[in-house]
This record gives C-alpha cells, structure tokens and sequence, in this order.
C-alpha cells in the first residue's frame, strides 16, 4: 500500500514537493499523507481527474486537491485522517502511551467512532467555500477504523437529532467519504461510502 502512495505521488509530479518532506517525518505525517495519496489514486483509477494540488478553499486555506469527473465541474476535496492517539484519554498521554504500540495485548477500551467524524467535520469545515462543490473524505487509523460498522456510525454522526447535518451548520459541505483498504495480503481494495448533506446550499452540491 506504501508503495502505491509513492508511485502515485512521482507518476503526478508531487514526489518531491509537497510529500517527501511529510513521508520522512514523523509517522503520523507519513501516515496522512499516504491517506491523502490513496485518496487521489482512488478517485484517478475511478475517472475523477485530480485538476490541482493544494487548491486554497475558504479562509485562505488549502485543501489537498481538486477533482474533475464526467460532469467536468471541480469539487474541493479535503482529506482527514484521524488516528488512534486522538481517542487516548489525557491521563494516558502523560504516562506516555503514544509512545507505544496501537494494539497492546489485553488492554480494552472505549470508543466512539461518531466522535471523530463529527470532530473531522468541525477540522475541516473552514476550509470550504460557499461557492463550489466541497467534499471531505475521512481515511482513519482508529483503534476500530470506520470500515467497521460505516453504516451506523456515520449516520448516527451525521443525521440522528444532535447529528452534524441536520441543520445549516454545515451548509457548505455537501459530502462526507468514509474511505479504508482491504488488503489480504495479496491485493488491496479502495473503498468509500459517501454520505449526503441534504442541507448544503445548491452551489455545494456534488455533481
């Protein structure tokens, strides 16, 4: 999967700027980039043509790219990739587990995917302009990633009474991808499940 992520980047010239100095950082940095690449080479091997990299959205800020589909009107993506240390409780991270493996032997936990889609949202959602198609796909590293139970979890975060896109708070994102691989040691899979915004303004519509 790494490699693939590498070979993406070099093949669309973006090897060496913006990726390699976040592919030899730290390992969450190496990490979401790699999300942000397999994201790209998603959407390339299914007919969604990256336009721009770094595209500037609201506020000044970037996204990670733009894509192109049959329709040829731009969408604004940006890619959240939250990880395991995010759902580590304060007392665990001064007594220094983040230092440690995800998985330990025998440690159980609480966790609450609706948590951090809802959180990514609240990331991600300055970045989006009133004024095109916006698009946020999270990619995480969960202790239980979101490929599990996509359904429940994204639609509890997203539409049940105190969900994210019940109401106009969000109105300039339209959609929200929940992305993982299936990877059996043989072959990798890309997957995504989209969810709809059925309160985003018409100009952020998705094509």
């Amino acid at each position: 999967m790494k490699l693939s992520g590498y070979s993406f980047a070099l093949a669309r010239g973006q090897f060496t700027k913006p990726y390699l100095s976040r592919l030899i950082a730290s390992v969450s940095q190496r990490d979401s980039a790699l999300d942000e690449l397999r994201v790209a080479f998603f959407f390339d091997r299914n007919s969604f043509r990256i336009n721009r990299w770094g595209p500037v959205g609201a506020n000044g800020l970037e996204g990670e790219f733009t894509i192109c589909g049959p329709s040829l009107q731009e969408i604004f993506v940006e890619v959240k990739s939250p990880g395991w240390e995010s759902e580590l409780s304060r007392q665990e991270i001064e007594a220094g587990r983040k230092a440690l493996p995800k998985y330990i032997n025998g440690e159980a936990r609480w966790y609450d995917p609706q948590a951090a889609i809802r959180f990514a949202i609240q990331k991600a959602y300055p970045k989006f302009r009133n004024d095109q198609p916006n698009l946020l796909v999270i990619a995480d590293d969960l202790f239980v990633s979101l490929q599990h139970g996509t359904d429940w979890a994204a639609r509890t975060a997203l539409y049940s009474r105190e969900g994210c896109l019940t109401n106009n708070a969000y109105q300039n994102l339209e959609g929200v991808g929940i992305s993982w691989t299936v990877n059996n040691e043989r072959e990798v899979w890309y997957r995504m499940r989209l969810f709809l915004n059925p309160n985003a303004v018409l100009a952020v519509r998705l094509p």
